[in-house]
This record gives C-alpha cells, structure tokens and sequence, in this order.
C-alpha cells in the first residue's frame, strides 16, 4: 500500500507559513507569485498565512488576497519614526515595485505589516529639501477593497503610496489601528453598510523627525500633503469614524454625499503657516444626518466646511457636538445647507460661525467663542432670520457681541418667571440695556420697536434711571415717549404727540386734578378780544347747550344711560356758518377724518391708505374754549 506523507498546509483552513511556498523575504527578490501561492494554498475556506518578523517581501505585481484568508506578519508599530529613522530597515514588511498592489477579498484580512512603497529614497533624508523631494517619489495604492465585504486591516503601518486604502462597493470594512503616511489615507466609495474605522493615525511619519522640518520657524513644508486624510463620498452609508487622527492634509476628513456618517473623538491639525490648508472637516455633496462628535480641528483654514446640497428637506443638517475648533479664518463655514452646533468651542480666526446665502435654517446654541472678532456672520438677512443663536458665551477679542436669535416663539415658564436682558457695559450715565423689537420689510430687515432704559445717576445706592418708548417712523426709530426717573410720564419731545386719536379714543380719564393747558403770554401772538360777530355767534351757542345720552352707553346699559350736559358739534359748526364764519378755524371745534378697512385703521395722514377704504369722520369740541368763548359775550 502507497503512503502519502501529509504536511500541515495541506490541511484545508490551516495556517501556513510563506516560507514552505518560496517566499525568500529578503527585500529584493520578486516574492510575488510565491506569496500568492502561499495564499491560494490555504483554500476556499480561509485560513492564516504567516509572514515571518525578519521578512521583508518585495512584491512587483499585484498580490490578491482570498476571501476569508489572512496574511498576519510580526510587525510591531514603532513611535514616531524607526530607531534609527530608517522604516526600510524595518521587519515584517511588504516593499512595493512600481507595480504591486495588494487586493482583500471578501472576510479577508491583514495584519501586523509594514507596507511601504519602494524607492522614496536612496539615503535618508537629512535636510527639509530631501524631505520635501522624497513626496514625488509616493506612488501607487498599498490596499484596493472592491466587493470586499467584512474584510479588515488591522495593526498595519503603510507609508509612500499615493493612496494607502481603496475601498468601493464594500460594506461591513473595518480599519482598525493603523499608521498612514501617503498623499491620501482612507478612501471609501459606495460602502452601503456599516464600515467602522478606528484609530487610524495620518501623519507625516516620512518627513517629521527630519532636522529642520516642522512649523515656523522651521520648514512646514515637508509635512504637508496635498490630499485628504479621509474620504468618504457617493453613497457611504451607517458608517462610523473613532479616534483618527489627520495631520497636514489639505482636508483632514471629507465626506461627500454620504448618509449616517458619525465622526467621534476624531481629530485634525496642520501645518504653521497652513498655506495649502482647506478644512479639517469637509461636508459637501448631498450628505445627510451626518454627526460630528467631540471632534478637533487646529490650524486649518476652516475647521468645518459645510456645503450640503438638496434644501432642508434632504435632511442636509450635519450635527456638531462637543467639539472644538481653532482656525486662521471661519472656525465653520456654511456655504449651503445648515448646522447644529452646540456645546463647542471656537477659538482664534476672523468668524466664529459664517453663513452663506445659500445657508438654511440653523442652530447655534451654548458654545464658547474664545478670542474670534466676529463671533456670527450672516451673508444673508432670511437665513438671520430663520437660524436660533442663543446661550452662547463670549471671551476675549469679541468686537461686537452678537444679537441672540430665536427663530420661533420664546416663552420664559416657570414660578414667578421674568426674562432680564442684562447690560454688560461699564457703569455709567447714558449707559443701559434695550429691547428691541425687529422685522424684514421690503427695503431689508429694520428695528421696529425699542425699549431702552438707561441710568440718569450711577451713584451707589443712589442709581436712577430714564425709560424710552420708540417706534419705526419712515425707516427710522423715532423716541416717543419717556417714563423719568422720577416716575412722570411725559412725551419725549415737547408737544409732539397725543394721548389717544379721534378713530382710537381713551374711554375715561381718571386725575386728581385736572388737566393743565399752556397760557403763557410768550407761547401766544395776535392777541385779541372777541368780536362782536363772535359775540353774536357765543350767545346763540349758549342757546344750543342741551341734554343728551350717548348711543355706546344706551347700547350697553338701555334706559340706565346716563344724561350728560353739552353741545352738538354739528349745531356748533352751522352756527358759525349761519354768521359768515367757518368753525374749523377755531380750537373748540374739532373734526377728525380716518378710513378704516378689514378691520384696520388708517389715519388721515398715513402715506399708504388702501384703495377702497370707508372714510370715517367724528366731529368734537374742546369744552375749555367752548365755555370761554361764551362767557366772553355774557
């Protein structure tokens, strides 16, 4: 009988070393078509192909990872860089040619190697100009995920590709722990479902322990890459980033038309000065229901830069709690769609929050703006309107503190509620708070109503204060009236207004003492006595005096009316006419003209009555000169 010697890897599913299939791993021999043997090997089931810890394998064509097998090396991550600056002397690694690549397959994985691009450099670089030459030289993708569901990269470090990962139309990816030194990091494209990538650091691990490169006064350039540390774009979907890090890439994070996208505890900072720099974090595209969590951007341009597309109804506003921001310009920029930023501190740059006109309706509540002039920009007056700016704080460097907007019904609720409106400014007479009431009219958005109280004495235990009443008159707030500081009532100018109209009356008037009508001799001119004319028509008026019931009161309390004692106005007026004088030349008789439509009333002198409006007019007399008049001819 034949005996067939069985060696371990032949066993389905078993682990097997890249030795027993020729892989030499000695840095400059093409283990490539070994390699793949070794993976082919382990078969339709998966299994563990293991790279020894003193292997480096030099791959030139591109190495297809089955599914469910994993390729596990013995790398161990260094710090910043290898001990003795050299990563190509480091174990456990894959080196590129100019044409490898490696692909995962579905369930695939790899794990604990170093992935790294040949030829970025002959000798280490030891000036910032070598640093900067060797980022030509980065080349080509380290990993290409396509249709490849539950595979994952773990513990990896890849350095000098132009893209470390690849990934499209692959659902349930995880990253997990991994070092990343390429013109651009993670790159995911219609991963539908559940991707998860977790402490995944971008960092210039090639170029930043080089003498003299790092931010000024040294050489920042070196550390700078022109691309994104992470991209998610076209219909990325229930995906969640943890803990990455992305420094000197133009745009740290990107999501672009992507759905249910979670951003935690992810950070990003750049280069000083941040020539190059977009935003730390990019949403643009038609992104929805995106959140951004106790996240950090420092030192680029933007922290965030909001430009979602579709309106509010695409659910295009991107959620930001907890985070901080510190930019050389706007800490978040909104070019269109519309944010939820509360708890988050914004710090340095020229505008805490800017607003497009292509931004949509907003929140901004219960942040810290820190040392930013301008804490709020609005481009346009709609999207003022319709975004609630409130319960903010403000340190340091604020030109001018932000109004507070609520763009709904504000209700203060509670036992014995008040709302106080508290004047911050320095102590001192002229100084108080306001409360102003404002609208959009056609020519813009203008003050329409102004309280504003104000101290007239700043002596302690001694402070007293003016209160003023002013409305929009012509596009301007006009003064109205005063309630002093010693409790008067009084117009705020001189014989400027009325109390009550002839079409809006006060009903009663209650005094202690009556009221009180200038005489003065130098308020008066062409003084006279009456004529006789006058005389003649004062005595007919004294025979026109008669008793009469108002038609309100006999409407409201029937025959319990009460009799009053007076004139008719109408009867005034035709005895002045029946003596050649006209009535409407004298202070005792009043006529007042008004027109009235839709139940709104429209003085006689306002600018704009409405075609088709009823006249209303109501004659009246001024009883003090009535009875003047005809004592004078008794």
């Amino acid at each position: 009988m034949a005996l067939t010697k069985v060696s371990y890897s032949m066993i389905e599913g078993a682990s097997v070393n890249v030795i027993d299939f020729g892989v030499t791993g000695n840095g400059t021999t093409d283990d490539s078509a070994a390699l793949q043997l070794a993976l082919n090997s382990v078969g339709a089931n998966g299994g563990l192909v293991i790279v020894p810890s003193n292997f480096i394998i030099y791959i030139n064509s591109t190495i297809n990872i089955p599914n469910y097998v994993s390729l596990v090396g013995g790398f161990i991550h260094p710090g910043v860089a290898a001990a003795d600056g050299n990563y190509y002397n480091l174990k456990s690694q894959i080196l590129y040619g100019a044409s490898g690549l490696i692909t995962l397959g579905k369930g695939s994985t790899i794990q604990k190697l170093l992935l790294i691009r040949a030829g970025l450099y002959t000798t280490m670089p030891t000036t910032p100009a070598a640093a900067t030459a060797l980022l030509a030289n980065f080349a080509g993708v380290a990993l290409s995920l396509t249709n490849s569901k539950d595979a994952e990269v773990r513990d990896c470090m890849i350095l000098g590709h132009t893209s470390a990962i690849t990934c499209v139309t692959s659902d349930r990816v995880f990253l997990n722990n991994l070092k990343i030194d390429c013109t651009n990091g993670v790159f995911m494209q219609q991963a539908f479902d559940i991707c998860r990538i977790d402490n995944v650091h971008c960092w210039p691990f090639l170029t930043a322990m080089v003498s003299g490169v790092g931010n000024t006064p040294n050489d920042p350039v070196p550390n700078r890459r022109s691309g994104f540390g992470f991209k998610l774009q076209t219909n990325c979907d229930w995906s969640t980033l943890l803990d990455c890090f992305a420094y000197g890439y133009s745009r740290g994070f990107w999501l672009s038309s992507t759905s249910n996208i979670g951003l935690v505890r992810c950070q990003s900072d750049y280069t000083n000065p941040n020539t190059g720099s977009v935003a730390g974090f990019v949403i643009d595209g038609i992104s929805t229901y995106t959140s951004i969590t106790a996240c950090t951007s420092i030192a680029g341009t933007n922290g965030i830069y909001a430009d979602t597309t579709g309106g509010p109804a695409a659910d295009s506003a991107i959620k930001i709690v907890g985070s901080i921001f510190a930019s050389t310009a706007e800490c978040i920029y909104v070019n269109n769609g519309s944010i939820a930023v509360t708890s988050t501190s914004l710090h340095s740059g020229t505008v805490g929050v800017l607003f497009q006109a292509g931004a949509d309706s907003s929140l901004v509540n219960s942040n810290i703006f820190d040392g930013v002039a301008t804490p709020i920009y609005f481009a346009d007056a709609t999207t003022e309107l319709n975004t609630t700016f409130v319960g903010n704080t403000y340190i340091g460097g604020v030109a001018n503190y932000p109004e507070q907007l609520a763009n709904t019904n504000f209700k203060v609720w509670g036992v014995d509620p008040y709302l106080n409106i508290f004047d911050r400014q320095t102590i001192a007479v002229g100084v108080g708070a306001k409360l102003k009431l404002s609208q959009l009219y056609n020519s813009g958005e203008q003050d329409s109503f102004i309280l504003r109280s104000f101290l007239t004495s700043a002596t302690p235990g001694a402070e007293r204060v003016h209160t003023d009443f002013g409305a929009n008159f012509n596009g301007t707030i006009v003064y109205r009236a005063r309630l002093s500081d010693a409790g008067d009532w009084t117009p705020f100018t001189d014989n400027s207004v009325n109390l009550g109209s002839g079409s809006n009356r006060w009903k009663e008037v209650f005094a202690a003492n009556g009221t009180i009508n200038t005489s003065d001799a130098t308020q008066k001119q062409q003084i006279r006595p009456l004529s006789v004319i006058e005389k003649t028509v004062a005595i007919q008026l004294k025979a026109k005096i008669c008793t009469f019931k108002m038609n309100d009161a006999v409407a409201e309390k029937g025959e319990d009316a009460r009799i009053h004692t007076g004139v008719i106005a109408q009867d005034v007026a035709q005895v002045f006419v029946d003596n050649g004088l006209d009535a409407h030349k004298y202070g005792l008789f009043c006529e007042d003209i008004w027109y009235e439509k839709d139940g709104e009333v429209y003085q006689s002198s306002a600018p704009n009555i409405p075609e088709g409006a009823t006249e209303i007019k109501r004659l009246g007399v001024r009883y003090t000169e009535l009875l003047a008049f005809i004592i004078a001819a008794l």
